[in-house]
C-alpha cells in the first residue's frame, strides 16, 4: 500500500508542470522563464556486436561455434532537449506601451483618472471609486473626494476646488460670516435696493421699511395726520385751486379735508391743526388711499401692469422690474430694478454658460434651467435631487455608487447594476456599465459584476485566472507553501512535493532519520522539473 501511495507521488511530481514568476530587472520590467526546444549532442553508451567462438557439443564443428556476442563504447547523438531561457517582458499587472515601456493596465480603465498602477486609479479631483467614475458626495471634495468640505451653516463645496458655496446670508471662505445691511442672497452677492434706511433681509432681500415708508423697496412715503392743540376760532370756508397738500394754522382747533370741488372745509367743534395730502379720504382725510387708487378722495384707478404701484398724488406708474409708461415692458437683459439701472454680475456668468433662464427683474436672482442651483446658476443640483429649482427627489438607489440626473431624474447606473432605480446586479457572465461587457474568465472563475475582475479558483491566477500558480505556491490566491528543503508543491492543495531524502509534511524530516525506511521514498527527485 505504501509503495503505490510513493509511485502516485512520483507521478504527481513527475507531470506537475511548475512556473516560475518572473523576476523584475528594471521599471516593471521581468526577466520570464521560456521553454525552448535546442539540439544538443549527447554522450551515451552503445551496444556493439562482435563475432567470437565459444565451445559447443557440435563434433562437427570441432567443438568450437561461432557467436555473436555485445560489447559496449561510448557514442555520441544529436537529441532534442526543452532548455529554459529568459527574456524581457513586461511583469505581471503591464502592458507594453508605444514608447517601448510597460505601463499598468487598469481593468476596468480609469474614467477621470490616471492608471497608476495594476488595477489601481488616481482619480481625478472630484471623482472617487476603483474606476474614478462616482462623482463625490455631498460634503467631500478632490483627489478620490478624501477631503472633507470645511463650510458652515450647512453649505456645499465644489467637488474639484472646496470652495465654499454658501447659502443665503453667508459669505466667507467657510461661509462664516453673515451678511452686512448692504447685502443679501447666496455668498451675498446680491446689493439691497431698500430706500430710505430700511432694512434688507439677508436671506431673501425683502425690506422690512423703517417708520413713515411703505412699498416693496421701501420708496413711499407714508401720510401723517398731526393735531396740534391752538387757540379757537370762528369757522371759515375757503376755495383753492390745484391743492396738492393743505396746512392750515389757526387760533381755534380745526380740522381742514381738501373735497373733489378743490374746497377747504373747516369743521367746528374738533380742537387740533390737521395736514393731509390730496390722496386721503375719510370725514377727517384719515385714510390712506387703497392700493391700485390715486388722486382726489382716492376715486382714479391705477393703470399700471405687473403688478406695479403709482403715485398715489399723480397716478404716475413706479415700474420696478419693468419699463414704460405703464410698466408694461420687462427690464433689458442683464438689468433689474427701479428703472433697470442694476447691472448684476451673475446673471451675465448664467448667460454666459446657458444655465439660467432669466434674471428676475425685480430682485436681480436668477432663474435656473433645470438641474442647476446657485447665484449664478453654476451649480449642479445636490445629490438626489433633480428638476427646476431641483424642488424633485431622485427615486434611485445611491447606495449602489449610482447617480441620478440632475435634469430628467433619470437614474444613471454604476458600473454592475442595472433597473430603472439601479437595484438589480448584472446578471452572470457580465459586468461593467449598462452590463455590456462580458466576463472572460478561466477555469472556473467567478467575475466581479462591478468591474470584471476575476475571482480565481485554487491553483489559479491572473488576470484571466488563466495561469497556474508559482512554483512553491498553491490554494486560493496562490498562497506560499509551507515546505521545506527546495521541496515543491502541489499547485492545487499545496501539498508538498519532497525532494529525495527528504520526507514529512514539509519535508523537513532527513530519509536516514525515518524508521521504517519504506516510508521514506528513495527513487522521486522532483529537481528535474524545478
Amino acid at each position: 500500500m505504501h509503495y503505490l501511495s510513493t509511485l502516485s507521488l512520483i507521478a504527481i511530481a513527475s507531470f506537475t508542470k511548475l512556473v516560475y514568476c518572473g523576476v523584475s530587472t528594471e521599471d516593471n520590467v521581468c526577466m520570464v522563464p521560456v521553454e525552448k526546444e535546442e539540439i544538443q549532442l549527447e554522450r551515451y553508451i552503445q551496444s556493439v556486436p562482435y563475432k567470437t567462438t565459444v565451445l559447443c557439443p557440435d563434433i562437427s564443428k570441432g567443438f568450437k561455434c561461432s557467436m555473436t556476442k555485445y560489447g559496449e563504447k561510448i557514442a555520441y547523438r544529436n537529441v532534442p532537449k526543452i532548455v529554459t531561457i529568459y527574456v524581457k517582458q513586461c511583469c505581471d499587472g503591464y502592458t507594453n506601451a508605444s514608447n517601448d515601456k510597460c505601463i499598468p493596465v487598469c481593468n476596468p480603465s480609469c474614467e477621470n483618472g490616471n492608471c497608476t498602477a495594476p488595477n489601481h486609479c488616481t482619480c481625478e479631483p472630484g471623482y472617487a471609486g476603483p474606476s474614478c467614475a462616482i462623482t463625490c458626495l455631498k460634503g467631500f471634495w478632490g483627489s478620490s473626494c478624501r477631503a472633507k468640505c470645511e463650510c458652515l451653516h450647512e453649505a456645499s463645496c465644489d467637488p474639484i476646488s472646496g470652495i465654499c458655496f454658501c447659502p443665503p446670508g453667508y459669505h466667507g471662505k467657510h461661509c462664516e460670516k453673515p451678511c452686512n445691511d448692504k447685502t443679501w442672497g447666496p455668498n451675498c452677492r446680491f446689493r439691497c435696493l431698500c430706500g430710505n434706511n430700511s432694512t434688507c433681509n439677508p436671506i431673501d432681500g425683502s425690506c422690512k421699511c423703517s417708520p413713515g415708508f411703505s412699498g416693496s423697496l421701501c420708496l413711499e412715503e407714508c401720510v401723517e395726520v398731526r393735531v396740534i392743540p391752538q387757540v379757537s376760532m370762528d369757522p371759515t370756508v375757503y376755495t383753492i385751486v390745484n391743492v396738492k397738500m393743505v396746512r392750515i394754522a389757526t387760533k381755534k382747533m380745526v380740522v381742514v379735508c381738501v373735497l373733489l370741488d378743490f374746497q377747504l372745509v373747516i369743521i367746528p367743534n374738533f380742537f387740533g391743526l390737521f395736514e393731509s395730502f390730496v390722496n386721503n379720504t375719510g370725514r377727517f382725510c384719515e385714510n390712506k388711499c387703497q392700493k391700485g387708487y390715486y388722486g382726489i378722495n382716492c376715486t382714479s384707478k391705477c393703470f399700471c401692469y405687473n403688478e406695479n404701484e403709482c403715485d398715489q398724488i399723480t397716478g404716475e406708474c413706479h415700474c420696478i422690474g419693468f419699463t414704460g409708461k405703464h410698466c408694461e415692458q420687462p427690464c433689458p437683459k442683464g438689468t433689474f430694478g427701479k428703472e433697470f439701472v442694476h447691472l448684476i454680475a451673475l446673471d451675465q456668468i448664467a448667460r454666459t454658460n446657458a444655465l439660467a433662464i432669466q434674471c428676475h427683474p425685480t430682485i436681480g436672482s436668477c432663474s435656473c434651467r433645470a438641474g442647476y442651483t446657485g447665484a449664478g446658476c453654476n451649480s449642479l443640483c445636490p445629490t438626489s435631487y433633480y428638476g427646476e429649482n431641483c424642488e424633485n427627489k431622485c427615486d434611485c438607489n445611491l447606495n449602489t455608487g449610482s447617480q441620478c440626473d440632475p435634469v430628467t431624474g433619470q437614474c444613471i447606473c454604476a458600473a454592475g447594476y442595472q433597473g430603472i432605480r439601479c437595484d438589480d446586479k448584472c446578471p452572470e457572465g457580465l459586468f461593467g456599465k449598462h452590463c455590456e461587457s462580458k466576463c472572460n474568465c478561466k477555469n472556473g472563475a467567478s467575475c466581479d459584476h462591478r468591474y470584471g475582475v476575476c475571482n480565481c479558483t485554487v491553483g489559479w491566477r491572473g488576470p484571466q485566472c488563466n495561469l497556474p500558480c508559482w512554483a512553491g505556491y498553491a490554494g486560493a490566491g496562490c498562497k506560499l507553501c509551507n515546505c521545506k528543503n527546495n521541496a515543491g508543491c502541489d499547485p492545487l492543495t499545496g501539498e508538498c512535493i519532497c525532494r529525495a531524502g527528504w520526507t514529512g509534511k514539509s519535508c523537513e524530516m532527513p530519509c536516514d532519520k525515518v524508521r521504517p525506511p519504506l516510508m521514506c521514498p528513495k527513487n522521486m527527485d522532483v529537481g528535474d522539473v524545478l
